[in-house]
């Protein structure tokens, strides 16, 4: 009898012992993941006693997340998988599901939050030039490299009556402007989104060599980028993406630093001849906000008055230097100066010159105002 009680008690241990309670857990519990293409790694354990069998899935996220073949294993493992780069500006949020039939605690959801892409108008570190600010000796090679390609002869590539590299020394202007100013952080916003656009296109292979380039061009006006993309569609290369012109509407400057919307995001479609007179690169637009167009101001300063690039940017980049007729000081006052002098003693003229000097500072004055009312908007009207 006692052996018999023993071998009971014995045997019955042994197979409680064996059977256990397994208990499915994962560490970690949730992933914080890098906008750029990436792998991670799951550990898959038993916290109990006895073994399971578990499967992994995927439940949301599918377009940017994979798993390896392994989907299925049996006892502690590792789960392993993929996920792709976020293009767009905001977070991404996915899940993975372990489910182990036989373990207490199953199944178990993985939260995966993948950071949204950054754009150089928000995200620049100190000290560092942003991407667009660096890279205009390239752009000017890659422009050049362009029209050589693509047998553009014509200076004023898109017909707007500014010859093409006038308009992008604008863009470089741009990078001089205060690092809060709205103009600056969309310019470089507009660059950035073309670029990964382009990176995007299924013939990018053909346009890879232009790509800094063409992503400044396409930032300039509508009319740009329709020229733009006839040249490419003449050497049967299409650009199917959407690519940022910098506009400006209800003082806002887009696309925004804010949160990355675009125009064709947080407005109605608005037809062209409203949106190229918003475009501050376009011939319309107004880059200093002296009430004189880009175009009047060439006009004035390069095919009247022989002037060069530079004489063109400081004009139409400054509202207190005149190029053309608008609602700043008179274009006369301009006439008054040879280098930093008046051109004669005349009393006449040290009167049009007080006259003058008392434009001059209403125009800083309403130019200012203009900066202060820019940045101080801090809503979008939708």
């Amino acid at each position: 009898e006692g052996e018999g009680e023993g071998e009971g008690e014995g045997e019955g241990e042994g197979e409680g012992e064996g059977e256990g309670v397994p208990v499915l857990s994962v560490d970690p519990s949730s992933l914080s993941l890098s906008p750029d293409t990436g792998d991670f790694e799951i550990d898959v354990f038993n916290a109990g006693t006895g073994t399971f069998d578990w499967i992994a899935e995927v439940i949301s996220g599918e377009s940017w997340l994979s798993l390896d073949a392994a989907a299925k294993i049996y006892g502690d493992g590792a789960l392993r998988g993929s996920y792709a780069a976020n293009e767009s500006f905001e977070d991404r949020l996915g899940t993975i599901r372990v489910t182990a039939p036989e373990a207490v605690n199953s199944p178990v959801d993985i939260a995966l939050t993948q950071a949204g892409a950054e754009m150089s108008g928000e995200g620049e570190g100190e000290g560092e030039e942003p991407d667009l600010c660096g890279v205009f000796d390239e752009i000017g090679l890659q422009f050049d490299s362009f029209r050589n390609g693509f047998g553009i002869t014509d200076p004023d590539f898109d017909g707007d009556g500014i010859e093409d590299t006038f308009t992008l020394a604008l863009l470089e202007a741009a990078c001089n402007l205060e690092l809060e100013d709205d103009l600056r952080s969309a310019t470089l916003n507009a660059f950035d989104i073309n670029r990964m656009n382009l990176e995007k296109e299924a013939q990018f292979e053909s346009l890879q060599e232009y790509e800094l380039g063409l992503a400044a061009l396409l930032i300039l006006s509508t009319d740009m980028q329709t020229a733009v993309t006839n040249a490419l569609a003449d050497q049967d290369i299409t650009l199917s993406e959407t690519y940022e012109v910098v506009t400006m509407l209800g003082g806002v400057f887009m696309p925004s630093a804010v949160n990355g919307l675009s125009l064709a995001q947080a407005y109605e479609v608005f037809d062209a001849s409203v949106k190229s007179a918003n475009e501050p690169y376009s011939a319309a637009g107004d880059f200093d906000g002296d009430g004189a167009s880009n175009l009047s101001e060439y006009n004035a300063v390069v095919v009247d008055g022989g002037g060069s690039v530079d004489d063109f940017v400081t004009a139409a980049g400054d509202p207190l230097v005149l190029g053309g007729e608008g609602e700043g000081p008179p274009p006369i006052c301009g006439a008054l100066w040879k280098g930093s002098a008046p051109s004669s003693d005349g009393v006449g003229d040290l009167a049009l010159l007080v006259l003058c000097v008392g434009a001059l500072l209403l125009a800083q004055g309403r130019r200012r105002s203009g900066v202060q009312n820019r940045r101080g908007r801090v809503t979008r009207p939708l």
